[in-house]
């Protein structure tokens, strides 16, 4: 059931009774950020916090917190748009039942990410990292059972995000074994996992989890095909948290992995073509959500490439950058939500004009779009010359960026001069919604101006703990490279947007990755099937099948060991044995084929008395005759139970 947003529902009980849930439920969560905020000057003046106890020693597990500068920023980012989210959904969902499930669900999901975040073990990291998948498939799939598109979303973002954390779990064990230690901060601290022989085998692994996480080319379609989630579930997975998991990874694992080849070059180009490509195709969306998860995974894609600059270059810009995609595309997100509901679609085609009837949040979608555009004083602003700066002294980099830049320039104008500045739609209807809802995003835009503005005494304070030097933002640095290139890509974007109505005419084919998902799903599912062919119920060709699975493992696990093979004969013995041998394994092979069960009961027993044989050989006369009696009795039985059945009762074997 979708949610009602309007203004003028009436005041019902079950409406009452959720208001001040929301609006206390957000209270806490904002008194648990300001509780984190707390702790910045002890780590300023400390750098990190640490805190273990054993949990199963023998495995190398450890209950342990490790709250550094770049987990405190992650933490806050996390329980400060969880708070803004929780005040939001109080009006979004109408029916107090849909809130409470979604608040179970939030708040799980904010508890696994702050786990992951403050993980002081590999391991309880991985844990952390898988409980957010598992959530956020609940959530993608909240309303799988009126939608397909919902359930069909969230398995695609599970197997992705599922297998990634496979191997994920391998790369972290190899990395742990290397280093000799689980514990996170030993880790970092060291210095010779780069030159250790399995070096390329755990980072390309980890990049795997990281990269699918995270929604990097080519496993980068997973995310706009989770739209189906609730906005506010979209609003803080598939913009501020889940989707930055892969992106605090290398975040931190970077000191101890980064300065190799391997790391620099792999980080850059996987980011750059997601950057590019990621750019490209929220432009040929007429989805609202469709279009903002596209230009999320653009977004995650520059941070990634920002990650694998050598000497640890780009992490100011990616901090910065992580900071102020946060809070306007967050804010997007939620409008995009209120849209939906007040206008009755997301289609960017029918939509069109509605400042006149929504003037709060055509406000609020300006400074969010302002700010995604790197508009001045927003602090996207900042974060984009910062960006622009660090790329210099590579072009082929800068390029990309720029054109990606210019891109997201346009989609910012699409979402705010077409919703809300275009031509009505004849065909549009369109209603307020409650005013508790825009309380939340306004929060967030207002937030972004406010940081640009406050650089000083609010951003710099904030990021600074997670470098290694002391950041020095300033929102104006004068008329330098950095800002003439944002210029260029500004107008750029404005000179695409002029013409959209000519290129989205175009059909053009760009790279479709969920085409290849569906092949290989397929391709599994055909495999199953042709397994599930062999469950025919004919005994006989399961005996054979594990009969032969037997002897090859024999066979490989014989010749295996076998340095040098010298062939010795003892007379007669020998010869006995291999006929015995023969005659063994010959009977039982016959007794599968053999119809008539009177004549298999007797030749398995044949099998089992050239075993016993065999033992008397060795020479084992015990094992021997305990062989030749359990034998005898089992044929006996098997003979005395089929006189007592008729012919008709038994099936063919």
């Amino acid at each position: 059931m979708k949610a009602t947003l309007s203004g003028e529902t009436s005041a019902t009980p079950d409406r009452i009774a959720k208001t001040p849930l929301a609006w206390i439920v957000s209270a806490l969560t904002a008194l648990l950020f300001l509780y984190l905020l707390s702790y910045l000057p002890m780590i300023t003046a400390s750098g990190a916090i640490q805190w273990s106890i054993p949990w199963v020693p023998d495995l190398g597990l450890t209950l342990a917190l490790y709250l550094d500068g770049l987990a405190l920023l992650f933490a806050l980012i996390i329980v400060g748009i969880g708070a803004v989210v929780a005040l939001y959904a109080g009006y979004y969902f109408d029916s107090s039942r849909e809130l409470n499930r979604f608040y179970g669900l939030l708040f799980a999901f904010m508890a696994s990410m702050l786990a992951l975040v403050v993980a002081g073990n590999v391991f309880t990291l991985f844990i952390a990292w898988e409980l957010t998948s598992i959530i956020s498939f609940l959530l993608i799939s909240f309303h799988g059972d009126e939608s397909e598109a919902a359930r069909a979303g969230a398995l695609r973002a599970l197997i992705i995000t599922g297998g990634g954390g496979l191997a994920l779990l391998a790369g972290l064990a190899l990395m742990s074994a290397a280093a000799g230690t689980t514990d996170l901060s030993q880790i970092l601290s060291g210095s010779t996992l780069q030159e250790h022989p399995w070096y390329t085998a755990f980072t390309v692994l980890i990049f795997v989890g990281c990269f699918s996480k995270s929604a990097q080319f080519p496993l980068h379609f997973w995310l706009p095909g989770a739209m189906s989630a609730p906005s506010p579930a979209s609003a803080y997975l598939h913009s501020a948290t889940m989707v930055k998991a892969g992106i605090y990874l290398l975040l931190r694992l970077s000191p101890a992995l980064s300065g190799t080849p391997l790391w620099d070059n792999g980080l850059m180009i996987v980011g750059l073509a997601t950057l590019l490509i990621g750019a490209l195709l929220a432009l040929r969306q007429h989805d609202l959500k469709g279009a903002l998860a596209y230009s999320t995974v653009s977004q995650l894609g520059v941070l990634v490439a920002l990650i694998g600059l050598p000497h640890g270059a780009g992490l100011e810009a990616a901090l910065i950058g992580i900071l102020a995609h946060s809070l306007y595309k967050a804010t997007l997100f939620l409008t995009a939500g209120a849209i939906d509901h007040a206008a009755g679609t997301r289609d960017l085609r029918q939509l069109g004009g509605l400042a006149s009837a929504l003037p709060g949040w055509a406000v609020v979608a300006a400074l969010a779009g302002l700010s995604m555009a790197g508009i001045p004083p927003l602090l996207g602003f900042v974060a984009k010359e910062v960006l622009l700066d660090t790329l210099l002294e590579t072009p082929l980099a800068l390029i990309v960026v720029v054109a990606s830049a210019a891109l997201t320039v346009t989609m910012a104008l699409i979402f705010v001069w077409d919703v809300f500045l275009g031509k009505p739609r004849a065909a549009q209807h369109v209603h307020e919604p409650a005013w508790g809802l825009l309380v939340g995003p306004a929060v967030l835009a207002g937030g972004a101006l406010i940081a640009g503005l406050g650089l000083d005494w609010l951003i710099n304070p904030l990021i600074s703990p997670a470098l290694e030097h002391e950041a020095h933002l300033a929102l104006w640095h004068g008329f330098n490279t950095p800002f003439l290139l944002s210029l260029t890509a500004i107008a750029l974007g404005i000179g695409v947007f002029a013409f959209r109505h000519r290129w989205r005419a175009w059909s053009v084919n760009l790279p479709n990755a969920s085409e290849g998902y569906s092949a290989a799903v397929g391709a599994v599912e055909k495999v199953g099937d042709l397994v599930l062919r062999t469950q025919h119920g004919r005994l006989r060709h399961y005996l054979f099948v594990i009969l032969g699975a037997v002897t090859l493992l024999q066979l490989s696990a014989g010749f295996s060991h076998v340095t040098g093979f010298e062939l010795q004969w003892d007379g007669e013995n020998d010869l006995l044995r291999g006929l015995l041998l023969f005659l063994a394994l010959g009977t039982m092979i016959g007794s599968i084929f053999i119809k008539r069960h009177m004549m298999a009961a007797l030749v398995l027993g044949v099998a089992g008395y050239s075993v016993g044989g065999l033992f008397l050989l060795e020479p084992a006369p015990d094992v021997a005759l305990v062989q030749f009696m359990v034998e005898t009795l089992g044929t006996v039985l098997i003979i005395i139970m089929l006189s007592k059945i008729n012919a008709p009762q038994r099936k063919p074997p």
